[in-house]
């Protein structure tokens, strides 16, 4: 079995020099180091490229976590948010009621609900519903597929519609018209 050396940025300067055997999860390295945080550690770059944490160590590198703390864990930790939000909207409801995340506002997203007015008792079913996944834990896997796969994932489930609008329709990449068609990068 193949092993790799790691060496592992610690929150206080320092880093440690570990070697860990073929088939370890950059979230088994998290659980061990996670003590010497501040926050819990939510993501992590690998040779400076960001990776989830259920990832394999591939080879070896130096591993630095990122926490709540980091702009880049902030990131992702609402990201993983929103998902769970779409997730249970979509239980509650299935494709009756959508969720549209419009902007960053502050520290939070401003979002919209379209197919049932916002209500207390609706607020309460969707944190309920949230909480729910959480308390199960389900993992939230990132998975490549091809554009077309993508648009036919998100029409099924009412996140596109099939239209794409930017810029009054100046930028449209599913028309081939992407911001450097139009001078956008010259701004």
């Amino acid at each position: 079995m193949q092993e790799f050396e790691l060496t592992i940025d610690l929150p206080n300067g320092e880093t440690e020099d570990v070697v860990v055997p073929e088939g370890t999860t950059i979230l088994e390295l998290a659980k061990e180091y996670e003590a010497q945080f501040d926050n819990k550690i939510v993501l992590a770059k690998v040779n400076g490229k960001l990776r989830e944490l259920n990832k394999k160590v591939k080879k070896s590198g130096t591993i630095s976590f990122l926490t709540l703390d980091d702009r880049d864990g902030t990131r992702a930790y609402r990201r993983s948010v929103t998902i769970l939000l779409q997730k249970a909207i979509y239980k509650l409801w299935k494709n009756e009621v959508h969720v549209k995340v419009c902007y960053s506002l502050g520290e939070g997203y401003y979002c919209e609900l379209f197919g049932s007015d916002v209500t207390p008792e609706v607020l309460e079913q969707i944190s309920t519903c949230m909480k729910e996944y959480v308390e199960k834990n389900f993992p939230i896997e990132k998975k490549s597929v091809k554009t077309e796969d993508a648009e036919e994932l998100f029409e099924k489930f009412g996140m596109f519609s099939g239209l794409y609008h930017v810029l009054e329709g100046l930028i449209s990449p599913l028309d081939g018209i992407n911001p450097e068609d139009i001078g956008l990068s010259k701004l």
